[in-house]
């Protein structure tokens, strides 16, 4: 069974929570903010998920994330 574009290529909170470590409430707010400055750039958002290219280049600055 294949995933879909949202599970294979976004982020939810809970995974964003797990990834940096923080609180579920801080990672929510965090979430909300990177998909406003979505949003103001014209994108479509989907609530409580975040694309995984975007919060990788916000958090790690444009680098690549370290595996």
């Amino acid at each position: 069974m294949s995933q879909s574009l949202v599970q294979r290529d976004y982020y939810n909170v809970d995974q964003v929570t797990e990834l940096i470590g923080m609180s579920k409430s801080f990672c929510y707010k965090l979430v909300q903010n990177l998909n406003k400055e979505l949003k103001d750039k014209g994108c479509i958002t989907f609530p409580g998920k975040v694309p995984k290219r975007y919060l990788q280049e916000r958090l790690y600055c444009g680098q690549d994330m370290i595996t």
